[in-house]
């Protein structure tokens, strides 16, 4: 592919990224949100889809992002917060809900992913906070009968010239009652003027996690709630043909034994008991000849082809002649292993299935992804299908999973139990069943002139695809490679 055929497809997709950063956009302006939703949650005040004003003066921001340790939360509120001129204690969070007005403006989904949350949010939620505080600053102008002109704000209150100020929870009853909106074109502050962006700031979450009242998707508790340990197979892709769970079932505590896709689920009434019985079963297991793969083989083959010529991502120039003539040319072989992600927080998912519902609590990258999933599993309506996200112990793309994997496994096993199951991933588990980043080779070979610079670079990448056969074929897959595959080897700003 040439250089100009790279810059055309993804030009392509920043235009697709930028037509959802429109489709976002309108889902932070009022216009854009139902009256009934305007009218508020109890006694709040819905200023915006991202934006919720109590009576006491405390403001409740929907996070449509994930917090994974990657300071999404922080750096969102942080956009909000200098905009509206919250005072930073008063601020309150919660996850959005997977509604496509909470989409990433990038991947058109509910995705976190490929550190883009602060570049893609920054807009958004910085309009979200000062369409509200235009509104707040409307609703005090007439409230005191003044101009707007005359009045500032400062730590979540309205401030006249005059030297009265007023809360911005005493402002609902004046916006509700002149049906006040939130005006669409506003001014953004000037960052000489930033009190917030820019500044060192307390993460928001660090006190829950600190006092321990933080809640992860492994904190999660239901009435009633079962305890699951899937035995998982010793060969990854195994399917299970017969299963012995007498001695399983012995175990005072245990409720259930079955069959699910990913192996045989014990449920029991706690999680060390659970996994007792799951070490008793014993299963017979279709390896589907998968045992014969290694990763000594992959990579030898993987070496192999790197030394064959393959399709052309990036043509500049005649590297291959530079290279035949330099009297200086190296070449050297790079593997990029398969590696576990090893989340801190073990790998894990709470569900409940009823007839005509599914409630999902987890830590999730995907949540629009896995609610697709689940509602084909249980053939419902996505919208008969709840994903609460809750704080993550790391991530690192594991719990974007494509195949909504560590999930499934919870509403299957939940699926005809009539109460909550909640499945937890032990480190051994998550070493032998988990999904791995997957293994890549790059060959790469240089030529130098006399002088040691550097004349012609050539680059092989050999690897499996991520992107292929996801949402993001037509923005990622340019005749048949995975261009996100080959991210640092296009378009180098180096001059060689």
């Amino acid at each position: 592919m040439t250089e100009d055929e790279v810059n055309m497809r993804r030009r392509a997709f920043l235009k697709q990224s930028a037509i959802s950063a429109g489709f976002l956009l309108i889902g932070v302006q009022v216009p854009g949100v139902s009256a009934s939703r305007r009218v508020g949650h109890g006694d709040q005040l819905v200023t915006d889809a991202f934006v919720r004003l109590a009576p006491d003066n405390s403001v409740t921001l929907l996070m449509n992002h994930a917090e994974f340790g990657n300071g999404a939360y922080t750096s969102l509120s942080m956009m909000v917060a200098e905009e509206l001129d919250l005072d930073w204690e008063l601020i309150s969070l919660e996850a959005a809900p997977t509604e496509p007005e909470y989409y990433s403006p990038l991947f058109g989904e509910y995705l976190t992913a490929g550190s883009v949350s602060t570049a893609s949010s920054f807009m958004p939620m910085r309009l979200a906070g000062a369409r509200t505080r235009s509104l707040l600053l409307e609703a005090a102008a007439r409230h005191w009968e003044t101009d707007v002109s005359r009045l500032t704000t400062a730590a979540s209150h309205v401030y006249a010239a005059d030297g009265r100020r007023i809360a911005y929870g005493d402002l609902i009853p004046v916006i509700r009652d002149l049906k006040l909106s939130p005006p669409i074109e506003v001014t953004l502050k000037d960052p000489a003027d930033y009190r917030i962006l820019g500044k060192p700031t307390r993460r928001i979450e660090a006190r829950e996690k600190l006092d321990g009242s933080a809640i992860y998707g492994v904190d999660v508790r239901l009435p009633g709630m079962l305890y699951g340990v899937v035995k998982r197979p010793p060969v990854y892709g195994a399917h299970v043909v017969s299963f012995e769970a007498g001695a399983a079932r012995r175990l005072r505590g245990v409720v259930k034994v079955k069959a699910i896709d990913a192996g045989v689920v014990v449920l029991a009434r706690d999680y060390w008991t659970a996994r007792k019985g799951a070490e008793l079963v014993e299963v017979t297991w279709d390896n589907r000849h998968l045992d014969r793969l290694s990763t000594t083989g992959f990579v030898s083959e993987y070496r192999e082809l790197s030394q064959q010529p393959g399709m052309v991502a990036e043509d500049i120039g005649d590297a291959r002649r530079v290279l035949a003539e330099s009297a200086h040319s190296y070449e050297a072989v790079y593997e990029m292993p398969y590696l576990a992600h090893a989340t801190m927080e073990p790998m894990n998912c709470t569900a409940i299935v009823e007839a005509d519902h599914c409630q999902v609590w987890t830590g999730t990258q995907y949540q629009s992804n896995d609610r697709t999933v689940v509602a084909k599993l249980l053939g419902l309506p996505e919208s008969s299908v709840t994903i609460n996200r809750t704080l993550m112990g790391g991530s690192f793309g594991r719990r974007a999973s494509k195949s909504a994997d560590y999930v499934t496994d919870a509403v299957q096993a939940a699926n005809g139990e009539g109460q909550p199951v909640q499945i937890i991933w032990s480190r051994e588990e998550d070493i032998r069943g988990g999904h791995y980043r997957p293994l890549f080779v790059h060959r790469l070979r240089g030529a130098l002139d006399n002088a040691g610079y550097p004349m012609a670079w050539h680059q092989t990448v050999v690897g499996q695809s991520i992107m292929q056969h996801t949402k993001h074929d037509p923005a990622y897959m340019v005749r048949g490679m995975d261009i996100y595959s080959l991210d640092g080897c296009l378009q180098e700003p180096f001059g060689v």
